[in-house]
């Protein structure tokens, strides 16, 4: 119990540490970005960001969240082949959720920011929109290893995640704006700093879930894909609905 609890507190310090830095982050992204971008760009921005964040919740709120438990529960009952299965079931379920937000933001660009009363923020809604695929995929892996009372992978995406926003974002802005581009390329190209960002955090947790994941067991009985499915949603769903009202 005294190791238990000193691994959940080692862990909520080193996600606060990384919220903290997140946080610093963002703020070094966000008020250079407002002094880059005149009032329109900002508009196109936001418009972006906001359909972005309404399908992000409505695909990541709830999953995370019940994979997590269900694969902590399975670690403490010993059960190594039934911790893969179910992360695997809620990655196979995450990636088919985020490509279909992520197609939706791709392919429909224009609806979506005639919808914001934006037609400008077109472009910024396509360029962003592989992001959400990105965050499931990501999500998924951060539930796993948060299931298993390891905190630092997504401390350390999370991080990695906001330091590729920034970098690229601002770059990105930048050489648009001395190139001459109008505010809606300009603000295109300052969120895709965040779809870099995703990417890049993606690719982190992907190499320590390799590095780390655990060998399978012979004899050792799963239950079936469905019926973690079944279990996943019953858990997922009501969070995700809380969340999004």
């Amino acid at each position: 119990m005294a190791q238990r609890r000193h691994n959940f507190i080692s862990g909520a310090a080193v996600l606060a540490f990384a919220v903290a830095v997140t946080k610093v982050l963002g703020a070094l992204y966000k008020i250079p970005l407002g002094n880059l971008l005149d009032k329109e760009g900002m508009a196109h921005f936001y418009a972006a960001y906001n359909i972005y964040n309404l399908l992000l919740v409505l695909s990541t709120a709830g999953l995370p969240l019940a994979l997590s438990r269900l694969v902590s529960r399975a670690a403490a009952q010993g059960r190594r082949n039934a911790q893969r299965r179910i992360f695997r079931a809620a990655l196979a379920l995450l990636a088919v959720i985020g490509a279909v937000c992520s197609a939706v933001m791709c392919l429909f660009p224009q609806v979506l920011s005639g919808l914001l009363h934006d037609s400008l923020a077109a472009p910024a809604i396509r360029i962003l929109g592989p992001a959400v695929l990105f965050v499931c995929l990501t999500s998924a892996i951060r539930g796993y290893t948060q299931g298993l009372g390891d905190m630092t992978p997504t401390a350390v995406s999370q991080m990695t995640e906001s330091a590729g926003k920034l970098v690229i974002g601002l770059a990105l802005c930048l050489l648009l704006l001395h190139r001459g581009a109008d505010a809606s390329l300009c603000a295109a190209g300052a969120i895709a700093g965040v779809t870099a960002g995703t990417i890049l955090s993606l690719v982190y947790m992907a190499i320590d879930y390799l590095r780390h994941r655990p060998a399978l067991r012979r004899g050792e009985s799963c239950a079936s894909d469905r019926a973690i499915l079944r279990r996943l949603l019953a858990l997922a769903i009501p969070i995700t609905l809380s969340s999004s009202m």
